[in-house]
Protein backbone atom coordinates (compact mmCIF):
# COMPACT_ATOMS: atom_id res chain seq x y z
CA UNK A 1 0.00 0.00 0.00
CA UNK A 2 1.38 3.38 -0.72
CA UNK A 3 1.34 6.38 1.65
CA UNK A 4 -1.41 8.28 2.22
CA UNK A 5 -2.85 10.92 4.25
CA UNK A 6 -6.47 10.89 5.21
CA UNK A 7 -8.69 13.23 7.11
CA UNK A 8 -12.47 12.59 7.75
CA UNK A 9 -15.41 13.42 9.20
CA UNK A 10 -16.80 10.19 11.38
CA UNK A 11 -20.02 9.58 13.18
CA UNK A 12 -23.70 10.80 13.38
CA UNK A 13 -24.99 14.61 13.34
CA UNK A 14 -27.59 14.90 15.86
CA UNK A 15 -28.23 17.28 18.22
CA UNK A 16 -28.73 15.93 21.83
CA UNK A 17 -30.96 17.28 24.47
CA UNK A 18 -29.17 20.52 24.83
CA UNK A 19 -29.43 21.43 21.31
CA UNK A 20 -25.68 20.50 21.25
CA UNK A 21 -24.03 19.21 18.05
CA UNK A 22 -20.89 17.23 18.34
CA UNK A 23 -18.28 16.78 14.79
CA UNK A 24 -15.74 14.74 15.04
CA UNK A 25 -12.49 15.09 12.79
CA UNK A 26 -9.88 12.26 12.72
CA UNK A 27 -6.86 12.25 10.53
CA UNK A 28 -4.85 9.72 10.12
CA UNK A 29 -1.37 9.05 8.36
CA UNK A 30 0.47 5.62 6.94
CA UNK A 31 3.82 7.41 7.70
CA UNK A 32 4.87 8.61 11.07
CA UNK A 33 7.19 11.40 9.24
CA UNK A 34 3.75 13.18 7.84
CA UNK A 35 4.82 17.34 8.15
CA UNK A 36 1.62 18.25 8.65
CA UNK A 37 -1.99 18.95 8.20
CA UNK A 38 -3.49 22.74 8.06
CA UNK A 39 -7.69 22.07 9.02
CA UNK A 40 -10.24 25.06 9.19
CA UNK A 41 -13.40 24.87 10.30
CA UNK A 42 -15.83 28.07 8.88
CA UNK A 43 -19.39 28.54 10.42
CA UNK A 44 -21.82 31.20 10.80
CA UNK A 45 -21.01 32.37 14.59
CA UNK A 46 -24.70 33.96 14.70
CA UNK A 47 -26.31 30.75 14.31
CA UNK A 48 -23.88 28.55 16.00
CA UNK A 49 -21.25 28.75 19.30
CA UNK A 50 -17.96 27.13 19.44
CA UNK A 51 -18.23 25.94 22.71
CA UNK A 52 -14.99 23.52 22.90
CA UNK A 53 -11.96 21.69 21.08
CA UNK A 54 -11.35 18.62 22.76
CA UNK A 55 -8.22 15.84 21.54
CA UNK A 56 -6.63 18.27 19.31
CA UNK A 57 -3.46 15.78 17.91
CA UNK A 58 -1.28 15.04 20.35
CA UNK A 59 1.54 16.49 19.59
CA UNK A 60 3.20 20.09 20.08
CA UNK A 61 2.76 20.88 16.56
CA UNK A 62 -0.94 21.61 16.39
CA UNK A 63 -1.98 25.00 17.62
CA UNK A 64 -5.78 24.26 18.89
CA UNK A 65 -8.99 26.89 18.17
CA UNK A 66 -9.40 29.16 21.87
CA UNK A 67 -13.37 27.98 21.78
CA UNK A 68 -13.43 31.07 23.93
CA UNK A 69 -12.48 33.78 21.08
CA UNK A 70 -12.52 32.49 17.68
CA UNK A 71 -11.24 34.19 14.94
CA UNK A 72 -13.17 36.40 13.20
CA UNK A 73 -14.52 36.66 9.37
CA UNK A 74 -11.85 39.34 8.88
CA UNK A 75 -8.86 37.18 7.51
CA UNK A 76 -12.27 35.93 5.55
CA UNK A 77 -9.78 32.94 3.74
CA UNK A 78 -13.35 31.24 2.39
CA UNK A 79 -14.73 34.12 0.68
CA UNK A 80 -17.36 34.37 3.02
CA UNK A 81 -17.57 37.69 5.10
CA UNK A 82 -20.83 35.83 6.95
CA UNK A 83 -18.22 33.07 8.35
CA UNK A 84 -15.64 32.69 10.96
CA UNK A 85 -12.63 30.55 11.26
Amino acid sequence: MSDFQKVYVDGPFEFDADGNLTVTVKYQSSSASSTGLGLNVHYDSTSMTLTSVTDALGTDAFIALDAQSPVTASANSDGNSGTDV
